[in-house]
């Protein structure tokens, strides 16, 4: 990457505060990307999806922008120009080098009935994400189709300019010293999945309704993500017990947590935190309405707003150090490798539910479903996103390992509990 100084910087944003650890954690082999998806009822026309780009990237320049490296920090900018689409080749989460980030830390492909756009988790997170893809499918369908949509539900008007709360980092704005974070996380190993590396990602989409969740969500008295959490979870359980390499170890999921939900906010960039909910098998055999409670109980103290705003405060200051400050980028990004060496370990997946997907009624009879797809991590093979649109939730399982060991415990688990479910896998 290019190296700027301070007075050329003046005209670029600063990353927002997680989204070091993006950079920090990019190898010559991995990088934090993320899918989201639409499948529609007609053929694409890349023409038309094309000019819908061209004029929507004007729109988002916090999310459709480029990475730079300055002396001390990273910083974005908007792309200098839209970049071109390109057809869907099979090549799930393709890597983008440190060049291609320079020029454009994100894509657009399409199928003959589809329309996907990768980005790195550095511009944006997936509600950004979201909001980006359906604001360019409403562009396009505005072209294609001659129709008026309405800016609502997170279809942004693209003949506006940017707004600043869009472009905001909002941890700067939440921090507050009086919140004190006390919290401590076990240091113990927790179990990872193993398995030999396959030459290619491998895409295991599970179809549900929702209304056909909400049975056994109600009946265990939580929310549809802490249910889809326990029965990933009791999976893991499962592939544990048949495992004799391994001593018996917790185990721990990493679930984004929207930010949103907690403080109104309209920022397009980072605006995340985690919650890392843990099971013990040593301690007691574990059935899903005990995973569900113990999960249930560990967010509901985990997203308590007094424990969020201190943990971003934590973080905030931790950024803003003065001796932090000074470090070069070179060594603040050693730092943060080794750091993230070690912490990526300490959960076994993670698992981000980005909730149900509203878009105009105008939009509503051009489409079939949206799908998130993340990328697995880079020393553990399995990452999970969840997805609902129209009655439908998605669950996109994907592995880098050859045997499907957690779909196939996850889909025993949901025959044995007599849910419907369909499966699509692709690799």
């Amino acid at each position: 990457m290019l190296r700027f100084n301070q007075k050329q910087l003046q005209n670029y944003m600063k990353l927002d505060n997680t989204s070091i650890i993006h950079l920090a954690s990019k190898n010559k082999k991995w990088i934090n990307l993320f899918r989201l998806s639409v499948t529609l009822k007609d053929t694409v026309d890349p023409q038309i999806l094309q000019q819908a780009l061209n004029t929507t990237v004007k729109r988002f320049p916090s999310v459709a922008a480029c990475i730079h490296k300055g002396p001390f920090w990273y910083y974005q900018s908007a792309v200098a120009s839209p970049p071109q689409i390109v057809p869907d080749q099979s090549v799930l989460l393709g890597y983008m080098s440190d060049k291609e980030l320079e020029k454009c830390a994100f894509r657009v492909l399409y199928a003959p009935k589809a329309i996907h756009v990768e980005l790195f988790h550095a511009l944006t997170d997936g509600k950004g994400g979201e909001i980006f893809l359906k604001s360019l499918l409403a562009e396009y369908l505005t072209l294609k189709y001659r129709i008026q949509i309405p800016a609502m539900n997170g279809v942004l008007d693209r003949t506006e300019p940017p707004k600043a709360a869009e472009m905001s980092d909002h941890y700067l704005e939440l921090a507050d010293a009086k919140f004190q974070n006390k919290q401590t996380e076990n240091k113990e190993k927790i179990y990872q999945i193993h398995g030999k590396s396959g030459e290619t990602l491998c895409l295991t989409t599970i179809k549900l309704t929702v209304d056909e969740l909400k049975k056994p969500a109600k009946k265990l008295g939580v929310s549809l993500t802490v249910l889809v959490a326990t029965f990933v979870s009791k999976a893991i359980l499962v592939i544990q017990k048949a495992d004799k390499t391994q001593k018996k170890r917790p185990i721990r999921l990493f679930l984004p947590i929207d930010l949103r939900n907690f403080f109104p906010s309209s920022t397009l960039r980072n605006f995340v935190l985690y919650a890392k909910p843990e099971i013990d098998p040593r301690k007691e055999e574990f059935s899903l309405a005990n995973i569900a409670s113990s999960i249930e109980q560990q967010l509901k103290e985990a997203l308590s707003e007094d424990r969020l705003r201190a943990r971003i405060t934590q973080n905030v200051r931790l950024e803003q150090n003065s001796i932090i400050k000074r470090i070069p980028l070179f060594i603040k990004r050693y730092l943060m490798k080794f750091f993230f060496s070690a912490s990526e370990k300490t959960t076994c997946l993670t698992l981000s539910n980005l909730g149900v997907v509203k878009t105009p009624e105008e939009m509503n009879r051009y489409i079939e479903h949206f799908d998130f797809i993340l990328s697995p991590r880079s020393k553990t093979p399995y990452n999970i996103g969840i997805i609902s649109f129209d009655g439908e939730l998605r669950i996109n399982i994907v592995r880098n390992t050859e045997r499907p060991l957690l779909e196939d415990a996850l889909l025993e688990i949901l025959a044995a509990q007599k849910i419907a479910f369909e499966v699509e896998m692709k690799s």
